[in-house]
């Protein structure tokens, strides 16, 4: 409760079952933020994004050398072909039957859209998956108003692409 930003606390655009709220940078954590739900549990933490303080690729690797000797050879290799993106992903089931993820990455690209340096990010799959079928629930349709009917006739794409 004390290293939350509450001014920050918004709701998600494209998911209004989850809000997030930002964290304040401390001696480790130069910032992320806490997801929780709003639906079938209202303010528990279901995801986690931390920012590490130190970007440095050393310090990346000590972290996913301890990582690997407590949980293991990783689920999932997290990358891309340029090596602007590394890390990795392990997967976990609770002692309550949810699954949850752990993700370690790091990002030295240009991209905007993209945190710079080494994050850690943990989420609750189940729990977050239950948010949304709660909010579908009791929402109805009004979270599917911009999909695509199967039965619709194939939109035409031409005017979406340079000409």
């Amino acid at each position: 409760r004390d290293i939350i930003k509450p001014k920050t606390k918004r709701v998600i655009e494209q998911t209004p079952w989850l809000s997030r709220v930002n964290i304040k940078a401390g001696a480790h954590f130069r910032g992320g933020y806490v997801v929780y739900g709003n639906c079938s549990s209202p303010g528990r933490v279901l995801r986690v994004k931390l920012k590490y303080a130190d970007p440095s690729l050393d310090f990346f690797r000590r972290v996913a050398g301890d990582l690997l000797a407590r949980y293991g050879n990783p689920f999932e290799y997290r990358g891309d072909l340029e090596g602007a993106v590394i890390g990795n992903k392990w997967s976990f089931t609770s002692p309550t039957g949810e699954s949850v993820s752990l993700i370690l990455q790091r990002y030295t690209g240009d991209d905007p859209d993209w945190t710079r340096g080494a994050v850690i990010k943990l989420a609750n799959r189940t729990l977050m998956e239950a948010e949304r079928a709660c909010w579908e629930y009791k929402h109805g349709d009004d979270k599917k108003t911009n999909e695509v009917r199967s039965d619709a006739a194939a939109p035409d794409f031409r005017g979406f692409l340079p000409q």
